[in-house]
């Protein structure tokens, strides 16, 4: 309990300070970097004082500048315009999955009196926290964030300025924030078991970006089934690609030039993935799935439209329970997340009618 017992007596203390005007409003707080020397304590002990006083509005916390005593009286900047809304930043609303996402989170705040800004950052570090500060610059406060891997820095300011944050399908698990996500690297990993029973090895997996959370899992999943299966030199059957259906295309032709192994299966990091793989096997002369058999991953309407066997990962339900997070009545942290169970729809490009899971019976596992 010291901890507790130290940011209370901390914020007592600024409490006392702001009360007997030794900060006057408009005057610039001490860093936290002096308060933690001050009270020793780490920063993060520090920001949690912090925290609550400018919730209650005592304190206004500005990105590049510091902490300064806000004026009560003083109007509000008219840039601060965005009080009330909800914002979503999502990677490309041209995927499915993340169109699905934001019609939850749309129609739950229909009414509500919270607008909805959206904001796309093209799975690029520097351009979602562009957005963010953006956001935050006008006065914006509750944000559902689909994390591009890269960024924890921007959240950790976010949060010590009072930030509502939640993310949704990915997680940066360094953080005390709540994530919406689904067991990607299970379901991953029972996907490539079919596979190497079925395609007699020679899988491989056209892996998403190295340093998003959902890519990573997926890739980890894949390996285990690998290694299960005692499977030599696993690296080597996974080729980099990315999220969109250029990279599936240049990742497999690539591979089918080679000099190497030619695959049975391909496992791609998600549909779009798939459907650019599937267009660089037909122009090879490959029949899938007589020659090769490909899975995708996410169960969007391209897996539908291209008979592919995939993974749903419930993106509506993803949406909405990412808003009930972040607008309930008292914040929210990690532990309240949600993680939700996928399930594998065997369709025409695997033609898995008879290969049942490795873990077993799993009930999650269905021909649409």
């Amino acid at each position: 309990m010291a901890l507790p017992l130290k940011r209370d007596k901390i914020i007592r203390t600024l409490r006392q300070w702001l009360a007997s005007g030794r900060y006057k409003p408009g005057d610039k707080f001490p860093s936290d970097q002096d308060l933690a020397q001050r009270f020793k304590v780490t920063h993060v002990t520090v920001r949690g004082a912090l925290k609550p006083l400018v919730q209650e509005g005592l304190l206004d916390r500005r990105i590049g500048w510091g902490t300064v005593v806000r004026d009560p009286s003083a109007p509000q900047p008219e840039t601060h315009t965005l009080a009330t809304a909800v914002g979503v930043a999502v990677p490309d609303l041209s995927m499915s999955f993340f169109n699905d996402v934001l019609r939850a989170i749309e129609s739950e705040l229909h009414g509500t009196g919270h607008p909805l800004v959206l904001g796309h950052t093209w799975d690029l570090p520097a351009r979602e926290a562009t957005v963010l500060r953006a956001w935050f610059a006008q006065g914006l406060r509750r944000m559902i964030i689909t994390p591009s891997g890269g960024c924890a820095a921007v959240y950790e300011e976010l949060l010590a300025q009072g930030v509502r944050l939640v993310f949704v399908d990915r997680d940066e698990p360094n953080l005390d924030v709540a994530a919406v996500t689904s067991r990607d690297e299970r379901s991953a990993q029972d996907v490539a078991q079919n596979l190497l029973t079925a395609a007699q090895g020679r899988v491989f997996h056209l892996a998403g970006p190295a340093n998003v959370f959902t890519a990573k899992a997926r890739r980890t999943g894949f390996l285990a089934a690998l290694q299960q299966a005692g499977v030599a030199k696993r690296a080597s059957f996974v080729l980099p690609a990315g999220f969109f259906m250029e990279d599936g295309y240049r990742a497999t032709q690539t591979l089918l030039a080679s000099k190497g192994p030619k695959p049975n299966a391909l496992f791609a990091a998600n549909d779009a993935v798939a459907v650019g793989a599937l267009r660089a096997l037909a122009e090879h002369g490959l029949e899938v799935p007589d020659d090769v058999r490909v899975a995708g991953y996410g169960d969007t309407d391209l897996a539908r439209n291209f008979d592919l066997t995939s993974v749903r990962q419930f993106p509506e339900r993803m949406g909405s329970e990412a808003l009930r997070l972040l607008l309930s009545p008292t914040p929210v942290g990690r532990q309240a997340g949600v993680v939700l169970e996928p399930e594998v729809i065997v369709r025409g490009s695997t033609d898995l009618p008879q290969v049942a899971l490795k873990r077993g019976q799993v009930p999650s596992v269905r021909k649409p």
